[in-house]
């Protein structure tokens, strides 16, 4: 099975295109600042360039997801 990473996958565009992925049997880590109730977004802030608040999101999850073959960056900062 193939595998995504989504940013901005809580809600919006983000989260349609995590559910699309999913529909499409990828498995998907979807990181979003504010993850809602979308029942697989993990909290993840991009804008964290310190900590690199996506990667470790991201690494954290590739046990459950495998290896990624796709990134959809959909996250904003308005």
């Amino acid at each position: 099975m193939r595998a995504a990473v989504v940013t901005g996958g809580g809600s919006g565009i983000g989260r349609a295109v995590a559910e699309r992925l999913s529909a499409d049997d990828y498995h998907v880590a979807a990181l979003d600042l504010n993850p809602g109730d979308a029942a697989f977004a993990e909290k993840a802030d991009v804008t964290d360039r310190a900590r690199r608040g996506m990667w470790p999101a991201g690494c954290a999850q590739q046990p459950r997801i495998g290896g990624v073959v796709v990134v959809c960056v959909v996250s904003s900062v308005m």
